[in-house]
């Protein structure tokens, strides 16, 4: 399944696939609207798959909204993975 993102009030839910193959037409749809708002929850419950690529597609948009001081989310199956990963790279 391709990448497909699906806004819902606000949130937004990622199906499918976070490859090298995707992540930058991902990173650029987000990075465009964190510039519009102060906060993104992004719920990655029905991802299929994450390759490291991915892993470091949401780590840079992480990083971006601590410095900008806006507020990012991850929540879903697999969310707790991603911040203990976040934690081991010393940015949560």
């Amino acid at each position: 399944m391709a990448l497909k993102i699906i806004e819902n009030n606000g949130d937004f839910a990622i199906k499918g696939k976070i490859t090298c193959h995707n992540v930058q037409a991902m990173v650029l749809h987000f990075e465009y609207i964190l510039k519009r708002r102060n906060q993104l929850t992004i719920n990655i419950t029905d991802v299929t798959e994450m390759d490291s690529d991915g892993l470091m597609a949401l780590t840079k948009m992480y990083k971006y909204t601590l410095l900008s001081k806006k507020l990012f989310r991850i929540i879903g199956e697999g969310s707790k993975e991603i911040y203990a990963y976040f934690k081991k790279q010393n940015i949560a």
